[in-house]
Parts: C-alpha cells; structure tokens; sequence
C-alpha cells in the first residue's frame, strides 16, 4: 500500500486497534514466543480477541506492556509514517472493555490487569495512557493520530478526554443506529 498523494485529503494508514496484524503471529505463535504479550478474558485461557473474522482473528495485546507498544510502534507505526502516510487510524477505540480484556500470563504466573466488565476504571485508564502514548509517539515522528472511537454516554468527562487526544476523530457508531 502507497500513501494517497493529495493537498485535500489527508491519508492514513488504516491499524485495528491493540492487535497485531501479522497474521502469522497467531494465538498458537503467541504462547509459544511471547506469552506475556497477548490478553485473556477472565477464564485465564481465553484470548481476548474481542473481533473474529472469516480467516480467524488478530491476537489481542497487551498494551500495558511497554515491549508491546515498543513492537507496535517500529513493526506498524513507523513503517507507515516513514512511507509518506500522514495520520495512522486507529480503530475500534473503546474506553469501554468490549474485547473482555482481564489479565496476561507473566512468567508463568496470572497477572489480572482489569475486571474483564465492561466498565473498568482500570481499563479506562489504560486506554487513555496508551492512546495519549500513542499521540505523542505519532506527533514526535510529524504525524497525526486520528480514532474511530466510540461515545461512552456513561463516561462523558472520560470519553471527551479520549477524543481530546486525537487530531481528527470518527465516531464509531456515527453510521448506524447504534
């Protein structure tokens, strides 16, 4: 994929969310390479991958990790604004925990990291960090940072936080009805 060259729109680089996008690097690959990286429900067994596609799903990561951020940054962020991309657009942004995201295996031990309810103000928090990391990443490198993110009506001085950190946002549900 190449950068869209125009004075009128601005291009982005499309990134789904806390996931890595070689599909390669499966569930499977995951626990036997880097089994801290990727996030359970609460069971403790069950990937948290939150999206199924028909090919399967993107591993879901953990984004408290700062390995994790460190690989998403150099394996997709910089690749993308070093090709020319001028934003990278995160989707399925949430402040609300949709994927059941609870807790990573660490050196064989459990380590919960969130309730795995919808609502967590652990999860929200994470999110806001990891997004706000994110936006200072992409600006330092002369980028923007744009969310398809969702209106959590019962998070309003939270969701407004969320969307202050972006330079252009989307809302998530702005297409349907929900």
């Amino acid at each position: 994929k190449t950068p869209l060259r125009s004075n009128k729109v601005i291009d982005s680089y499309y990134y789904p969310n806390q996931r890595d996008l070689n599909r390669a690097h499966t569930a499977d690959w995951y626990k036997a390479n880097r089994p801290s990286w990727m996030t359970y429900q609460c069971d403790q067994q069950t990937p948290s991958f939150g999206y199924t596609y028909s090919w399967g799903a993107y591993v879901p990561l953990d984004t408290t990790n700062p390995e994790v951020r460190q690989y998403l940054l150099k394996t997709y962020i910089e690749p993308a604004l070093a090709k020319g991309y001028h934003s990278i657009a995160f989707d399925n942004v949430a402040l609300v925990n949709t994927d059941k995201r609870c807790g990573v295996w660490r050196d064989g031990k459990w380590v919960q990291l969130f309730t795995g309810k919808s609502r967590d103000p652990a999860h929200t928090a994470e999110k806001l960090d990891y997004i706000g990391w994110l936006a200072k990443e992409i600006h330092q490198r002369g980028g923007q940072i744009a969310l398809n993110a969702k209106i959590d009506p019962k998070q309003p001085e939270q969701t407004k936080a969320l969307i202050d950190l972006a330079d252009i946002w989307v809302d998530e549900g702005g297409f349907s009805d929900s």
